[in-house]
């Protein structure tokens, strides 16, 4: 029918509520809602004067012990799907979502990055997949577009650039990025990234705050990883990181932000357990 558009949500309700939730939101926003608890089908609205198609949509809502899993997808003509899915944030309430660390990462940024880049922020939730956390995110210009963003998970990197009637979405898996450059300049700090023959570049951005986005990816990327399988580790001690080192690199994690307090502290007591 049109453009497909997919987001994930886990929330912090049981199924019956999130069910009854979501219906009252597309009650305000379309009509033709069906469907037994935990699947429903609607269809939403449209405005040809904001460049909203009339859509499909199905949410599909999984338990998953107190909390429920919602998978989201809408099918419309324009670009309507994010004010379906803010609408349906707002249903929900928005501390009933998991905002897989976005509220941290905002609350690091400065007064005029939240400003300009507060209407791309606000859609940076519905691109957030269940698994993954955001680790970083800075505002700056792409293509002339002061209400832009890159995000950087654990996942992946992204950019999302937000315009007055359009907005434009580009990722990179981290493991396909080969390089990420910083430059300074009077007018702010700049971060490009070379993935795949690709390249991205987003510009002005305030000073110190790019700097810190590639330390937090830097820091990332030399992570320990998160286990070794028994075949490999068993038959060389000395092939698993040495201990120092994963304390080194887990104070840099720490440092980026990337890790908790907590989290920090219970790797550490784990690490010096070793020694």
């Amino acid at each position: 029918m049109g453009i497909v558009r997919t987001t994930e949500w886990t929330v912090k309700l049981p199924l019956e509520q999130t069910d009854a939730r979501l219906r009252a939101g597309l009650e305000k926003i379309g009509d033709k809602i069906e469907g037994p608890v935990g699947r429903i089908t609607a269809t939403t609205k449209g405005n040809a004067f904001k460049n909203r198609g009339k859509g499909k949509l199905t949410a599909e809502c999984t338990p998953a012990g107190e909390h429920t899993e919602v998978v989201v997808t809408v099918d419309a003509l324009g670009t309507g799907h994010e004010w379906v899915f803010e609408q349906l944030t707002e249903a929900l309430g928005a501390d009933s979502i998991d905002d897989r660390g976005l509220t941290e990462a905002v609350s690091k940024l400065g007064r005029s990055a939240k400003f300009f880049g507060r209407e791309a922020i606000q859609n940076v939730r519905t691109e957030l997949r269940r698994d993954e956390r955001v680790v970083a995110l800075v505002q700056g210009t792409i293509d002339d577009r002061a209400s832009s963003v890159a995000v950087l998970t654990t996942k992946r990197l992204f950019f999302y650039k937000k315009g007055v009637m359009s907005s434009s979405f580009e990722e990179f898996p981290l493991k396909a990025i080969s390089s990420m450059t910083l430059k300074k300049a009077m007018t702010g700090e700049a971060i490009e990234i070379t993935a795949s023959n690709a390249k991205a570049k987003i510009t002005t951005i305030m000073h110190g705050y790019g700097e810190a986005f590639v330390r937090a990816y830097r820091a990332l990327n030399t992570a320990p990883s998160a286990g070794v399988s028994a075949s490999a580790a068993a038959p060389v001690e000395a092939a698993q990181p040495d201990v120092l080192t994963q304390l080194e690199q887990l104070g840099k994690l720490h440092a980026a932000g990337v890790i908790t307090p907590d989290e920090f502290a219970a790797k550490k007591a784990e690490l010096l357990a070793r020694l």
